[in-house]
C-alpha cells in the first residue's frame, strides 16, 4: 500500500501538555563535563542498576543507594578523553562497560570484577560503541562447543565499524575475536544502535547519512559457511543463531491531554510546530508489530510537588567507597592487537541508506517495534526523521528547529523524547516528548538562560529506569546476596 502525505500547520496557541515535572529529582555535579556534540557519555547498566558517567578522561559509577565509586580503569591523559560508553546486555547478566576513548583504545570492564580484561586498539579514534541487546551462541577458540558471547560494535573516525564477539566465562580469561570489518562511512561514525531483537543495527556518520545493516549479511559477507569462519586475523567463530524474544508487548497509545492551560509552560516553537507527515495505514501488513517484552515501570515518585530538586552534596570527583571485591580473582589483563590497519574492510555492506542534511548522532529503534527507526540530525538538519527499516519509506518529519543531540523511545507509551543543542532561531526548549504516529508534541522542557543570555545544550540522553525509591531496591538486592552466600 502506497504511503499517504499529509501536510499539517498547527495553530500557533498553547496546547495541554502530559503533567512531567521540569525539574530533576537528582542533580549531580559533573565537572570537566567535555562539551562536544560528537561524545556520548552516558551508560546505564539495569544488571547493576549503575550509572556510567565520563568526564573528560575519567570515567565515575554513580547508584542511588552508593553514591560514587570509580571503576579501575588505568590512567590516562586528559588528552585521551572518553568518546562514548556502553553496557552489554541485561540477557548477558555480566555487565560489561565498554569504554571508547579518542586514542581509538576501547577497554572492557566488568562490575562484577576487580579489574579490566581486555583493551582494544584501534588505528582511528573509537567513536561510539554499542552492544547487540541478546546474546549471541559462537564456537569460542578452543573449545569444540557453541558458548554464549556478546557481541560490540566499535566505529571509529575513520567511518569504520569494527564488529566483535566477546566471550567472558566466569573462571577464565575468555577471548575477544573480530568477526568482520566495514567500511562504513566517509567521516567519524557519530552514533550507533542495535534494534531491539538483534536482527539489524543503524549507524549514524558525520557524512549526514544512517546507514542500516543486517547482523547475518554482514557476517556471511564474511566467509561465515557451515557456523564457522575463517578472519583474517585468524580468528575462529560460529555463525549468528536465532535467538529471538519470544513476546513482545505494544504499548498504548497515548492518552489526550485534558490538564488546564495555566499548568502548561510557554514553548513558543515546539507545540507551534511545521511538521510533514508521511505515514502507512496502520493496518498495513508491513507495519505489524511484534510483540516485544519490555522492562518495568519506574518506581513511583513520592516526592511532593512543588518541592525543589533535592542537590546532593557529593560530586562525581568526590572519593567515595571503593568498589566491592570480585569473588574470585582474575588473570593479568589482556590487550589484543585485532583491529590493525593491514585488515580490508568490507564495503557496500548496508541494506538502507537514509540521508540527512547534517551528522548524524542520534539514533533509536522502538523497543516494541524492530522495523520502527527514529534519526536526528545535526544543526544543518533539526529534524526527526522516522523511517521503515523494512521498506526503507520515510514515515514522519518532525521539524524541531534545533540540532537534535539524542532520541530514547518509551518502553510504556508510543512516544519518543528528544535532546536538543544549539536552536535556530534561538529558543530555550532543550528537552521534548513527541507522541507517536501523530507526531503531536506532549512535553516541553525548557532551560534557563544564564546571566549573558546564553542557553546551555542537552548532550546526551539515556533511559533511567531509577528513581528516588531504586536505593531501597539496591539495598534489598544486597540483603538477598548475603542471605544466600551464609
Amino acid at each position: 500500500m502506497s504511503p499517504t502525505r499529509l501536510r499539517t500547520r498547527s495553530q500557533p496557541t498553547v496546547k495541554p501538555e502530559k503533567a512531567v515535572p521540569s525539574v530533576a529529582f537528582r542533580v549531580l555535579d559533573a565537572p570537566r563535563l567535555k562539551d562536544d556534540f560528537y561524545c556520548s557519555v552516558l551508560a546505564y547498566s539495569y544488571t547493576c542498576r549503575t550509572l556510567a558517567v565520563a568526564l573528560a578522561h575519567r570515567v565515575y559509577l554513580w547508584t542511588e543507594a552508593h553514591g560514587v565509586r570509580y571503576p579501575p580503569l588505568a590512567p590516562a591523559r586528559a588528552a585521551n578523553y572518553v568518546t562514548s560508553l556502553a553496557f552489554s546486555s541485561t540477557t548477558g547478566g555480566k555487565a560489561i562497560l565498554a569504554v571508547a576513548r579518542n586514542s581509538g583504545h576501547v577497554a572492557l570492564w566488568s562490575l562484577f570484577e576487580q579489574k579490566t580484561r581486555f583493551k582494544l586498539p584501534h588505528p582511528w579514534a573509537a567513536c561510539s560503541v554499542a552492544w547487540r541487546p541478546l546474546m549471541s551462541c559462537r564456537q569460542m577458540p578452543g573449545r569444540p562447543e557453541l558458548v554464549a558471547c556478546e557481541d560490540l560494535l566499535v566505529g571509529d573516525d575513520a567511518g569504520c565499524l569494527y564488529y566483535y564477539s566477546v566471550f567472558w566465562p566466569d573462571f577464565a580469561a575468555g577471548y575477544v575475536v573480530l568477526l568482520t570489518k566495514l567500511d562504513a562511512h566517509s567521516q567519524n561514525i557519530c552514533g550507533l544502535a542495535w534494534s531491539p531483537d538483534g536482527k539489524t543495527f543503524t549507524s549514524g556518520g558525520n557524512d549526514n547519512s544512517a546507514l542500516l545493516f543486517e547482523a547475518d549479511t554482514v557476517l556471511q559477507g564474511n566467509k561465515v559457511t557451515q557456523g564457522v569462519s575463517e578472519i583474517d586475523t585468524g580468528g575462529i567463530c560460529a555463525s549468528v543463531t536465532g535467538d529471538m524474544i519470544d513476546s513482545y508487548l505494544t504499548p498504548p497509545q497515548s492518552p489526550n491531554r485534558l490538564l488546564p492551560l495555566s499548568r502548561v509552560p510557554s514553548q513558543p516553537y515546539i507545540t507551534g510546530q511545521h511538521f510533514m507527515l508521511e505515514q502507512f495505514s496502520m493496518t498495513d501488513p508491513v507495519m505489524s508489530t511484534v510483540n516485544i517484552l519490555t522492562p518495568p515501570e519506574s518506581p513511583e515518585r513520592t516526592r511532593a510537588r512543588g518541592r525543589s530538586p533535592e542537590r546532593l552534596p557529593r560530586s562525581f570527583s568526590q572519593a567515595v567507597s571503593p568498589l566491592p571485591a570480585s569473588k574470585w580473582q582474575r588473570q593479568q589483563n589482556l590487550e589484543t592487537h585485532l583491529a590493525n590497519p593491514g585488515i580490508s574492510g568490507c564495503q557496500s555492506m548496508h541494506k538502507k541508506s537514509f540521508y540527512h542534511s547534517a551528522a548524524v548522532k542520534a539514533v533509536a529503534y522502538a523497543p516494541w517495534q524492530p522495523t520502527l527507526l527514529a534519526t536526528g540530525g545535526g544543526s544543518n538538519d533539526r529534524q526527526i526523521h522516522f523511517h521503515h527499516t523494512q521498506s526503507g519509506s520515510t514515515l514522519a518529519v518532525i521539524d524541531v528547529f534545533a540540532q537534535v543531540t539524542s532520541l530514547a523511545w518509551s518502553s510504556t507509551s508510543r512516544e519518543i523524547v528528544a535532546t536538543f543543542g544549539y536552536a535556530q532561531p534561538e529558543h530555550d526548549i532543550r528537552i521534548a516528548v513527541f507522541a507517536w504516529p501523530s507526531c503531536e508534541c506532549v512535553v516541553s522542557i525548557p532551560w534557563e538562560r544564564k546571566a549573558n543570555g546564553e542557553i546551555g545544550r542537552a548532550l546526551w540522553a539515556i533511559p533511567y529506569p531509577g528513581g528516588p525509591n531504586d536505593a531501597a531496591a539496591e539495598k534489598q538486592d544486597e540483603e538477598a546476596d548475603i542471605g544466600f552466600q551464609a
